[in-house]
């Protein structure tokens, strides 16, 4: 059987980081959980590391 991968990076994590719960919180999870799937990060400190670039970009 495959086993599912858990996200590292949850929604409570980018609510620390001042994410509004949205359709924008929705774009950041799901594109660092498939940054996490092709092994771009492997620790949730840097998956939030990711994310806090991901944020500013977003924010811009």
């Amino acid at each position: 059987t495959e086993e599912t991968i858990k996200p590292l990076i949850m929604g409570r994590d980018l609510i620390k980081m001042a994410v509004a719960p949205g359709p924008l919180m929705g774009k950041i999870l799901k594109k660092l959980y498939e940054l996490q799937l092709d092994n771009e990060f492997e620790t949730k400190k840097e998956g939030l590391q990711i994310a806090k670039k991901i944020i500013e970009k977003a924010l811009q």
